[in-house]
């Protein structure tokens, strides 16, 4: 069967890196199409080519692609929301939606990506600022390749619990630290406006 694709899912081969930059966007929307482990491949490698702390690389990463397991994690980060005192009540931005029976916290991508840090004196004393680092890197990645990617800081506590540690096989020493869903997108993506600079001070030698 033919597959129909949109803008998005077709690899964006005339994207550089300002383009990826400025039109980069958290996608909420995902169809069902499965993400291909060639390019899962291909965005952990990229993910891998981040600065980090003396070189120390203390990345390593957990792929999920089972739809029963992004369930689970789902209804599981869901009950760490309806527990959460700073979630009891409405919020501009509707977190009130995050506890609702069939609200899926990953939007209906089937592909989540866990950056975790490697816990040890040897990897540096920055491991997880340098797993952010490595995390943008995937997510601009990504866009070049026509995917469209989201972070879920909603399941990093609940990827942190022994119960998913042990389902997932996440050694003692990994720590779990930014959850990404990739995928493809249902439409096209928006324009999001962006707020110039904040700079609180500029010092030039005179």
């Amino acid at each position: 069967m033919k597959v129909s694709t949109t803008r998005q899912e077709t690899k964006r081969s005339g994207t550089n890196v300002l383009d990826a930059i400025e039109n980069r966007r958290a996608v909420r929307d995902y169809t069902s199409r499965k993400v291909e482990e060639l390019l899962i491949r291909k965005l952990l490698k990229y993910a891998t080519y981040a600065p980090s702390a003396v070189n120390s690389q203390p990345w390593s990463f957990v792929v999920i692609q089972n739809r029963d397991i992004l369930k689970h994690i789902s209804e599981a980060s869901k009950e760490n929301i309806r527990q959460n005192p700073n979630f009891n009540q409405g919020h501009e931005y509707g977190f009130d939606k995050f506890i609702e029976e069939n609200f899926d916290i990953f939007y209906g991508a089937n592909t989540l990506i866990v950056i975790c840090s490697v816990e040890c004196s040897l990897m540096g004393f920055s491991a997880e600022a340098d797993c952010f680092l490595a995390a943008q890197n995937l997510m601009l990645a990504a866009y070049g390749l026509g995917l469209a990617t989201c972070p879920i800081g909603l399941a990093r506590a609940t990827l942190q619990t022994n119960l998913f540690r042990t389902m997932l096989k996440i050694p003692e020493n990994i720590k779990p630290v930014l959850p990404i869903i990739v995928g493809y997108s249902t439409s096209n993506l928006e324009k999001v406006s962006r707020r110039l600079p904040l700079i609180h001070s500029w010092h030039e030698s005179l």
